[in-house]
């Protein structure tokens, strides 16, 4: 017996602007499955002129990006999700 799990598909998060040193409020990753069996991991795109950024995982994130420059930066944050109902343990 084989059982193909459904693959969850991730909820788009809107951009959004915060300033550097604010940490921003949880963001909220929503899957089309069901949330107990869905493993969710996210990688950065490093920007060497910001720090605080860094690689997760979980159903929210939160951090404080600081920018020492006069411009404006952009962070590019991928998230990846799994079914994980039939892993074994």
């Amino acid at each position: 017996v084989v059982t193909v799990a459904p693959r969850p598909v991730i909820t788009p998060i809107a951009d959004f602007d915060i300033c550097s040193g604010e940490l921003f409020n949880p963001v909220a990753i929503t899957v089309d499955t069901d949330p107990a069996a869905t493993f969710i991991n996210w990688t950065v795109t490093p920007d060497t002129e910001v720090t605080g950024e860094s690689n997760g995982a979980g159903n929210a994130f939160s951090q404080a990006l600081f920018n020492p420059t006069g411009d404006a930066r952009t962070i590019t944050y991928t998230l990846q999700a799994r079914n994980v109902a039939n892993v074994p343990a």
